[in-house]
């Protein structure tokens, strides 16, 4: 069973909005086969999410999604990571994507669990990451970006 932890944060949404995030995340889940872990999100401003670029990435400046993987799927640890996601930054490119904040949030989710399911977006691996991202939005009705 895969558990999703929603950190406290200064940005708080209606819980009915947290479950339907927290579905989400478990409807990828099952479709990347991610058993038997726990995966973390938490909402923070522009200010930490550009401290944690820096830290953990050595970019400076502001990005809307991080994730920060913990273990693999096949590793025996429970904890797969965290994904962290720039509130202020999604709510800035919504109307860009036609999206509202909540829609910007769940693919921004789509996302970083791709990330933690060891999907990345270098050189090597772009395109494959790409198509990953526009079949699971397309099977989980999420907005096209």
């Amino acid at each position: 069973m895969v558990e999703i932890q929603i950190n406290e944060s200064d940005f708080v949404f209606e819980e009915k909005q947290y479950t339907i995030w927290k579905d989400l995340c478990l409807k990828i889940a099952k479709y990347l086969a991610i058993e038997n872990k726990i995966i973390s999100i938490a909402f923070t401003d522009e200010e930490t999410i550009a401290l944690l670029n820096s830290q953990y990435r050595n970019k400076s400046g502001v990005t809307d999604v991080l994730s920060f993987p913990l273990s693999s799927l096949h590793s025996e640890d429970k904890i797969l990571g965290e994904i962290v996601i720039s509130v202020p930054i999604a709510a800035k490119q919504a109307p860009n994507y036609g999206n509202t904040l909540a829609e910007e949030i769940s693919f921004l989710l789509l996302h970083g669990m791709l990330h933690l399911a060891g999907y990345d977006h270098d050189d090597a691996h772009r395109g494959l990451m790409r198509e990953k991202e526009k079949e699971l939005a397309k099977l989980l009705a999420l907005r096209k970006r």
